[in-house]
């Protein structure tokens, strides 16, 4: 949505072309990474075109970017930017959900464990007991 509307502005018509944020969303290993950047226009040396150096902004809230980190966007780039963090925090917050149900999940599968073996390791020897006291009672 935030390229379908950078790419809607690339001309020269548009007031405050070019915008100047763009956004990432990308699996990293197995973290999902949603970042924004601030890209600065430098002509080149030889005169033809733009390089183009991405800073990235840094996130100040726990599941979203302050306004504060926007306030160089163009006009045409707020309203998108604030709808796409808006999306943004709720897939964080469901992320965060999910990484704790996985380590839930993962030390309740340890206590599991722990519980068979120290029931293995306690009724064995009951059952020993009272297999010996079923013998000599015969």
């Amino acid at each position: 949505m935030h390229w379908e509307h950078n790419i809607a502005h690339r001309t020269d018509q548009t007031e405050g072309y070019p915008g100047h944020h763009g956004c990432r969303v990308r699996l990293r290993g197995r973290k999902l990474e949603l970042s924004w950047f601030y890209n600065s226009f430098v002509l080149k040396k030889n005169g033809t075109g733009y390089a183009v150096y991405s800073e990235h902004i840094s996130k100040q809230g726990r599941y979203r970017h302050f306004k504060s980190a926007f306030v160089r966007a163009q006009n045409w780039e707020k309203p998108v930017i604030a709808d796409i963090e808006d999306g943004f925090e709720l897939i964080r917050r469901l992320n965060a959900n999910l990484t704790q149900l996985r380590r839930t999940l993962k030390s309740s599968t340890h206590l599991v464990a722990e519980l068979e073996a120290y029931l293995e390791e306690t009724l064995a020897p009951l059952a020993r007991t009272v297999e010996t006291e079923d013998t000599s009672k015969k």
